[in-house]
């Protein structure tokens, strides 16, 4: 490590990125805010869950067919289905862990 590194403690450097972070982007940042964005044929909608976790709801424009991906979050999932006017055929989970696969019951 350079000089000035050694003078000044990893927490206090880490305390002045997570208040430059704050400063920029405010308490909750950009979790809350929902994203869409579009392929060829298809579309994929980012609904976020829980603090610190993110659902995918991927649309088949043709079909109008979808898919959600770790719908931790039922309600949240049912309500984009309804919003995009799609039909949610599918659910995938990327592993068991609850806050993952916590909504898997509700929607089946």
């Amino acid at each position: 490590m350079g000089g000035w590194q050694r003078l000044i403690p990893n927490g206090v450097v880490a305390a002045y990125f997570r208040v430059e972070k704050l400063l920029k982007v405010g308490i909750r940042g950009t979790h809350s805010a929902q994203a869409l964005t579009s392929g060829k044929n298809m579309q994929i909608q980012i609904l976020p869950a829980l603090s610190d976790n993110y659902m995918y709801l991927l649309i088949d424009e043709k079909s109008r067919e979808a898919a959600i991906v770790d719908p931790v979050a039922p309600d949240t999932v049912i309500k984009a289905v309804a919003d995009a006017k799609v039909n949610l055929t599918t659910v995938l989970t990327t592993h068991h862990h609850w806050d993952h696969a916590g909504g898997n019951k509700d929607l089946i």
